[in-house]
């Protein structure tokens, strides 16, 4: 029986600006590089603090460690590898002071870079950085700093705070629907199906209590909705189909940022759902979310007009009259408090 090589894997843990975004996990070819794995690995402290100082979608994001002086330089190693994936690491010159990630097929790098290694964890890190906003010379404007980095081992955290990686619900895709290797992305059915799963695993997390880790969730359900959403000539049913999830993943979306006092974003979710086709029920469900999101931001003639289109559609919903009781007391006492300010003006 063949015992599998078991390669050695580095972490890096990454912030963009002040945000802590998550960990990369990278498997490095030992077996293929191995005079590029060996220095990488000696240098790989020295990566702390550094910066991927370029960044440039569809093709890779670079990181420079400022140790170029003091290496030796290396020989191209894994000649044959053909750069034919995303995530993978390479030499950016012939010194680990530089190296790069892939985030597409690039094959013309095939002889000319050294690929050393794979990510394996943190490919929605990866898509983060290279989705940052740049310059003219592809450097991002907010710093992306590695600001831990280390050998990890299988059982060690792969600690992610831009997404969720729990697999619930039937939960097993990637983060970005482009990388993810279940789905069938020329069949409107299989992209349906993951969207789904994706959702009501949003769903179950909600659940628990946790609308972060949930609103995470319904991001990437969406994602997989709007990168694959079928042609309404071409097939009308899935189109029909992708339009009532949207809406419902919206809906999901609105809840779960009014649950995270993240009112700005659910009053935007509230205005994407007054856009589409809503039933009675859920146009009621999107007017008091919206109501109370403007409540929160002290718009209250925004707040009690939309309260009051949702108390017209749902009358007996108790929850709604006293919301809007509230936001009229409270904007009887700003008006008050506005008056009594005025009218010490001119005494």
């Amino acid at each position: 029986m063949r015992v599998e090589e078991v390669l050695p894997k580095v972490y890096l843990d990454i912030a963009v600006g002040e945000k802590d975004v998550g960990r990369i996990v990278a498997e490095l070819y030992s077996n293929r590089a191995p005079s590029t794995v060996d220095a990488f690995l000696e240098n790989l402290h020295t990566y702390k603090g550094h910066h991927f100082d370029r960044a440039i979608k569809n093709f890779m994001i670079q990181c420079e460690n400022g140790n170029s002086n003091n290496e030796s330089k290396l020989e191209i190693e894994n000649v044959n590898d053909k750069f034919d994936q995303p995530f993978l690491l390479a030499l950016a010159g012939n010194s680990v002071s530089q190296f790069f990630i892939t985030t597409s097929k690039s094959q013309h790098l095939q002889g000319k870079h050294t690929c050393f290694g794979r990510v394996i964890r943190g490919k929605s890190i990866i898509r983060e950085i290279e989705y940052v906003k740049t310059g003219k010379e592809y450097n991002p404007v907010e710093p992306v700093k590695i600001t831990g980095c280390g050998t990890w081992e299988v059982d060690d955290p792969v600690p992610i705070y831009n997404a969720c990686y729990e697999e619930v619900a039937g939960d097993v895709y990637e983060e970005y629907p482009d990388d993810d290797s279940h789905i069938d992305k020329e069949s409107s059915a299989s992209v349906y199906r993951a969207a789904t799963a994706i959702k009501n695993a949003g769903g179950e997390i909600f659940k628990r209590g946790d609308p972060q880790n949930a609103f995470f969730k319904y991001r990437k359900a969406l994602r997989y909705v709007m990168e694959y959403f079928p042609d309404p000539d071409e097939e009308p049913d899935y189109f029909a189909k992708y339009t009532e999830l949207k809406k419902k993943i919206y809906l999901n979306m609105s809840l779960a940022t009014l649950k995270l006092e993240q009112y700005p974003k659910c009053l935007d979710y509230c205005e994407y759902l007054l856009a589409m086709v809503l039933t009675q029920q859920e146009k009621a469900k999107t007017f008091f979310r919206k109501g109370s999101a403007s409540l929160e931001l002290r718009k209250f003639e925004d707040a009690i007009s939309s309260l009051k289109e949702a108390q017209r559609l749902a009358p007996e919903d108790k929850a709604i009259t006293t919301k809007l009781a509230r936001a009229e007391e409270l904007l009887r006492a700003k008006k008050k408090a506005e008056k009594d300010k005025y009218a010490k003006m001119f005494r």
